[in-house]
């Protein structure tokens, strides 16, 4: 029997040794942390449910829906508010993306605009079949410029400040100047082919359904990887405080590019040029829980950083899935923008919930005062960044990775960031080293 170690517990490496399972490997999965999901984690708490890291699906993403299903999840896929608001003058504006013609009636932007629109959606119409959700990079031809470029280029000031800036908040929590084009045309040719859902219970049921098929061992950082002729050499950190070296005949590095090269040197050069462009945008999320309904359905409030400098988005989870909070209360997540994070990270907790909460009752303020249950996550690393020229290089890197290599990537840098791109690449390297790696 063939094995491999698989390091990282997220969800492409959970994916790998899942399939790899399935496929007749011994399979050991080493997890730092203490619990299993990496930025695919849920809280529970107080009785309300949200997710801390990733937060978004829809039925586009073909493989997650697919091995949800395969993992007899089906029943707990709910559909989501297909409703998104943007802040403008301290008042939101809702759009419902099933009914593309509330974007014509909103009056978030000028009829010149909604005119201006036009270009876009031609440019999109010419992109959209070069665009693959697995690999994005594949596009790579058209990462030649700024999404605030694009739109100073081809739209105008309007579009760029109450359209593409909240939306390429939402997407990367980063400035427009600061995200390649066709990051924000993936998604935006992704929000009109989609239906928005989620899972009953958090996307954490997704990661545990998957650690159940397999060995998994939390609190067991990883310390090197080594790569021999005929096998690999993981060593580790027990939970007791002793190393322990593990060999097998092939390893799957799951982790942040950064983590990557800390581990197992040479992938420093491997991953050349990414190893020395991609950078990480840190995630600050404060998660609130009102004991007290919102009059609106939507599913997001973007802000434009007009409204809000540091500020990206609410999430309204309550709105994401009927689970998310008790009958008549509400759960909103306030995500911060990584440019603006510098003040809000050094924060006390305390601090920064009263300042989000502020924030979010300026907007919703049928919650005023009725605060119940307070959160805060931190993820140093939390979105690998989409900056111009990034799927240029993700390009190249895929196209040099050999499909026989005892040691497989599957971090966030093989495409763009999201749950399908890490289940995607997960069956990808999965699929690697049953069909290449000798027996």
């Amino acid at each position: 029997m063939k094995s491999v170690l698989i390091v990282g517990a997220g969800l492409a490496g959970l994916t790998a040794g899942f399939r790899l399972k399935q496929a007749g490997w011994q399979v050991l999965v080493l997890e730092a942390s203490r619990e299993a999901g990496g930025r695919a984690a849920s809280v529970r708490k107080q009785g309300y449910v949200f997710d801390s890291g990733a937060v978004g699906l829809g039925t586009v993403y073909k493989d997650f829906m697919s091995l949800a299903e395969e993992l007899g999840l089906g029943d707990r896929i709910v559909r989501s508010s297909s409703i998104a608001a943007t802040a403008r003058g301290g008042r939101l504006y809702e759009i419902d993306s099933a009914r593309p013609l509330t974007a014509l009636t909103s009056k978030l932007l000028s009829f010149g605009s909604k005119l201006k629109l036009i270009n876009l959606l031609r440019d999109l119409r010419r992109i959209k079949p070069h665009l693959d959700i697995r690999d994005v990079a594949a596009a790579a031809q058209f990462d030649d410029e700024s999404i605030a470029s694009y739109a100073r280029r081809r739209l105008n000031p309007e579009l760029l400040e109450f359209f593409i800036e909240p939306l390429a908040r939402t997407v990367n929590l980063s400035r427009a100047s600061e995200v390649s084009k066709l990051e924000v045309m993936n998604s935006l040719a992704g929000l009109f082919s989609t239906t928005l859902v989620h899972l009953r219970g958090g996307i954490a049921v997704f990661t545990e359904a998957l650690a159940q098929h397999q060995e998994v061992r939390l609190d067991t950082p990883v310390l090197t990887v080594a790569e021999f002729a005929d096998h690999v050499e993981v060593t580790c950190r027990d939970p007791g405080g002793g190393t322990r070296t593990h060999s097998a005949a092939a390893c799957v590095l799951a982790t942040p590019l950064p983590r990557a090269i800390e581990l197992f040197p040479d992938a420093r050069r491997r991953l050349a040029p990414l190893s020395d462009t991609l950078q990480y945008n840190r995630g600050l999320a404060v998660h609130l829980g009102y004991r007290a309904a919102t009059r609106t359905r939507a599913l997001m409030a973007m802000m434009p950083p007009s409204e809000q400098p540091e500020i990206a988005l609410l999430f309204l989870e309550h709105n994401k899935a009927p689970d998310r909070a008790p009958p008549g209360h509400s759960m909103i997540t306030v995500f911060y923008d990584h440019t603006a994070a510098d003040r809000p990270w050094a924060l006390d907790d305390a601090v920064l919930v009263g300042e989000a909460a502020a924030v979010t009752e300026k907007y919703l303020p049928e919650l005023g005062g009725r605060l119940e249950m307070s959160h805060v996550t931190r993820w140093p690393l939390g979105l690998s960044h989409p900056a111009p020229g990034i799927y240029r290089a993700m390009r190249e890197v895929n196209r040099r990775l050999e499909p026989g290599d005892r040691i497989q990537f599957a971090g966030d840098y093989r495409s763009t960031a999201g749950q399908n791109s890490a289940v995607a690449w997960g069956n990808n390297v999965a699929r690697n080293l049953i069909e290449h790696l000798p027996g």
